[in-house]
């Protein structure tokens, strides 16, 4: 009979302790295949253990397949091919090439980020609706959310979507789901592989990413083009990715002969979708926003996609899709096996900052500093050597400005001196696929997440980066 110290335990328990001895003795070869093991009250004696200490070991070796049993026989070694142990590694895998956005660096200023200062997020009215849900103890919070999201939701995000940008939805067009890129890859498999898809450019390259990974063919659509429609009919795409209410990344708003130009080309085929990004319509500074082409498409041809990432907190990750009423059946048909990928209590929480009115408060602050903000770094960069070599742009929508060079700039020098003065920044042929002259001299400077405060410095170190000299 084996015999084992069982004074070593630690805080293990005596059953856990018993069992990984006798493992690994079952697979070092000291216990062999088919050997019997001694009964359980006789090794309980053996060892000074409880027969039930001996009866817990033994049942989780044989319920891992260490050991079979005969009945009224009692317990035996499994056959058990060993199997060698792996090679000790010499050199330590470097996991920092695999780390997200925890270890990002965080810089002085970045002018090339898109997200909002987590300071004008809405804390108070947001923690406030929250205790009232709480106090609710709404059973709804603990209900699987359907596919396409709670309808108190949808809801508020249709009424929205009515008082604010004249659109016409039916709360069951609506998806909602975690954020813009991931609704993007739900949306593409409603197509085809090798649907021709047309992006802006320059534009966002994400979405090509995101396409290609769907086998959708990807064609350019220069922001420039007076006749949309005769560049989508020359390569034969069906599929448009527009953001007409403010063009990434230099905040243009689409005119209104080009909006009747897709109009036209929609209307040709039946198999003609446009896929209608409102990204940053919100930040508008130049009057009312100009009327969606969902609200303006006689064909329900027309898919629009936004989300309260940009103009609440980027981390929340809260987007929606509204589906003309043909896709919507293709999606209900295809789809729907997909679950909601928001939780129920934050759809609840922003059904209510919608429909009481704190969202749209919340944006006209927002706003109001973002406005100043703007006239802020304009005034900053006009002072500084910049606004002596360089014309300040400001875009009718979103939360940037352009500056642009009287001269050729040198973008790796420029870039390098940026990395050393703590700063980022990109050029417009950043963005583009087809990339021209005059987008090398164009610098988006997006200072949606740059406090008000650090405006100076941050010019500074901008006019330090591109002319390279204090």
């Amino acid at each position: 009979m084996f015999t084992y110290d069982m004074s070593q335990t630690g805080k293990t328990p005596l059953y856990l302790y018993l069992y990984e001895l006798i493992r690994d003795d079952i697979l070092n070869g000291n216990l062999k295949s088919g050997e019997k093991l001694p009964s359980k009250r006789s090794l309980a004696g053996h060892l000074g253990l409880s027969v039930i200490t001996v009866q817990n070991a033994y049942e989780i070796l044989l319920v891992e397949g260490y050991l079979y049993s005969k009945e009224k026989v009692g317990y035996f070694v499994e056959n058990i091919k060993k199997k060698p142990a792996p090679p000790k590694r010499e050199k330590k895998i470097d996991y920092s090439i695999y780390q997200g956005a925890d270890v990002e660096h965080e810089w002085f200023a970045d002018f090339s980020s898109n997200k909002i200062q987590p300071s004008l997020f809405p804390v108070a009215s947001i923690a406030k609706i929250t205790r009232e849900m709480i106090a609710l103890n709404n059973p709804d919070f603990l209900k699987t959310v359907p596919y396409n999201g709670t309808s108190i939701f949808r809801n508020a995000i249709a009424d929205y979507l009515q008082e604010y940008r004249g659109m016409e939805v039916d709360p069951e067009q609506i998806i909602i789901g975690c954020g813009t890129e991931y609704l993007y890859g739900r949306l593409l498999q409603l197509f085809p592989e090798d649907t021709i898809l047309m992006l802006e450019d320059p534009g966002n390259h994400k979405f090509a990413s995101i396409a290609k990974q769907f086998h959708l063919d990807v064609e350019y659509l220069s922001q420039d083009h007076r006749k949309p429609a005769d560049h989508l009919r020359k390569k034969h795409a069906a599929l448009l990715h527009i953001s007409p209410a403010n063009t990434f990344p230099e905040g243009k708003i689409l005119p209104i002969r080009n909006r009747y130009d897709i109009l036209d080309w929609l209307e040709a085929d039946p198999g003609h979708y446009v896929i209608e990004d409102d990204f940053d319509s919100e930040f508008n500074y130049h009057g009312r926003i100009p009327a969606s082409l969902f609200s303006m498409d006689s064909q329900e041809k027309v898919i629009y996609m936004n989300t309260f990432s940009k103009t609440l907190l980027p981390s929340l990750r809260v987007g929606y899709l509204v589906l003309p009423h043909s896709l919507l059946r293709r999606y209900y048909e295809t789809l729907t096996f997909y679950s909601c990928t928001e939780s129920a209590s934050d759809q609840y929480i922003l059904a209510r900052f919608l429909s009481e009115g704190y969202y749209e408060r919340h944006l006209n602050h927002a706003r109001t500093y973002l406005k100043t903000e703007q006239k802020k770094l304009a005034q900053e960069i006009s002072l500084s050597e910049l606004g002596k070599c360089g014309d300040i742009i400001t875009p009718p929508a979103g939360t940037i400005l352009v500056w642009e060079s009287h001269t050729p700039l040198n973008q790796e020098s420029i870039k390098e001196r940026a990395r050393e003065n703590d700063i980022k920044f990109a050029f417009v042929s950043d963005y583009a696929y087809h990339k021209a002259p005059e987008m090398e001299r164009k610098i988006i400077l997006n200072y949606a997440s740059i406090p008000k405060e650090r405006i100076p410095e941050a010019v500074r170190r901008l006019s330090c980066s591109i002319i390279g000299k204090e």
